[in-house]
């Protein structure tokens, strides 16, 4: 697994963005490679595909830039949605290595995805100054348009965001 690994990491993922270049290096080598290294490419299974799964989601320590004080306990938080995105890179390599004659089926086709729960974002105090910015000098402003759109950037942000919004808005008036 270590040269099909390797062989991917230098030909495949030279072409990705640098983001999307780190962290298919990062799961490569910090999730797979720890696995599977030391086997062989066909002697992977479905199984062992599930196993690396099931720990991914589970989580892993994060490494510290400063020593933990003794009888600090180790919190590892679960990360499904990391497993998803392991199971995506771990695919594609794998249809690499069918496309490279290194295997004859793909053991992680058909993988089951974990549960993703979409985030909430909220604007910060300063992405709301300068949308309050925008809409000032916007012709909508006095077609009094701009307050509609105000108030669906502004929910859900916390309420020292949401007064300084309100008393740019009193200023506008």
């Amino acid at each position: 697994m270590s040269d099909l690994i390797d062989r991917y990491l230098g030909e495949h993922v030279p072409q990705l963005s640098p983001r999307n270049r780190s962290d298919q290096t990062s799961i490569l080598r910090k999730i797979v490679e720890p696995e599977w290294g030391t086997r062989k490419a066909t002697e992977i299974t479905a199984e062992d595909v599930d196993r690396l799964l099931v720990k991914a989601a589970k989580g892993r320590p994060r490494p510290r830039k400063h020593p933990r004080r003794p009888g600090v306990k180790v919190i590892v938080k679960p990360t499904p949605v990391r497993a998803n995105r392991v199971g995506e890179v771990v695919r594609k390599l794998f249809n690499l290595a069918i496309r490279w004659q290194m295997r004859t089926d793909n053991p992680v086709a058909g993988f089951t995805r974990n549960p993703q729960i979409p985030r909430d974002r909220y604007l910060s105090a300063d992405e709301i100054k300068r949308l309050t910015d925008v809409l000032i000098k916007s012709p909508m402003r006095e077609h009094h348009q701009a307050a509609p759109a105000h108030r669906r950037a502004s929910r859900g942000s916390n309420e020292r965001a949401l007064g300084a919004v309100r008393s740019r808005k009193r200023d506008l008036d």
